[in-house]
């Protein structure tokens, strides 16, 4: 099941360590998608996109249980992203125009996520040290999702039928548990 989390955002033009534990006062509200800068009309230095920001967003979830998979989903973020869930350190990610599916550990109740993006240049980031001819906007620029997933799923289902009457089934199954079925 899918669940957009695109609305309600908190946003702070900086990174602190702090705000892994607490949302500051002189935070914003934003909804996705969002850039971390706006471009200004005329007479800028492209470095003022090469800044670093904070996206928070609290979530509630009602009923949490092991059988199912959690995964946090970003469309995009540019140009390199950590993240935390729950003061925990999940990971830091550079692929600024690739989708990223995270698995999750949650809790029942309360669930903070925080993002810290990193818009400056990264070598090991497209393009890769080469010149571009735009403004990677730096942000989050596409939707984020929560989707959860039952342990054991039938994906997908190949039926072969030839005609001489042989049918042959090829199921592509989601066992987490290892579950005998």
């Amino acid at each position: 099941m899918k669940h957009p989390l695109n609305f309600n955002w908190f946003f702070i033009a900086n990174f602190n360590d702090e705000y892994i534990r607490k949302t500051p006062a002189n935070s914003t509200l934003v909804d996705l998608p969002h850039n971390m800068v706006d471009f200004p009309f005329n007479y800028f230095d492209e470095k003022i996109f090469e800044t670093q920001g904070t996206y928070i967003k609290e979530i509630t979830l009602n009923e949490v249980t092991k059988d199912r998979l959690y995964i946090l989903r970003f469309e995009g973020v540019n140009n390199a992203f950590d993240l935390y869930i729950n003061e925990a350190h999940v990971g830091s990610f550079t692929r600024p125009y690739i989708e990223e599916n995270i698995n999750i550990f949650v809790k029942e109740g309360n669930n903070r996520i925080v993002v810290k993006v990193n818009g400056t240049h990264a070598v090991n980031a497209p393009p890769f040290g080469n010149t571009v001819d735009f403004f990677p906007f730096s942000g989050i620029y596409r939707e984020v999702s929560l989707l959860i997933y039952d342990s054991l799923a039938l994906l997908d289902l190949k039926i072969d039928a030839r005609s001489d009457g042989k049918v042959t089934l090829k199921p592509k199954i989601r066992n987490i548990n290892n579950e005998n079925y």
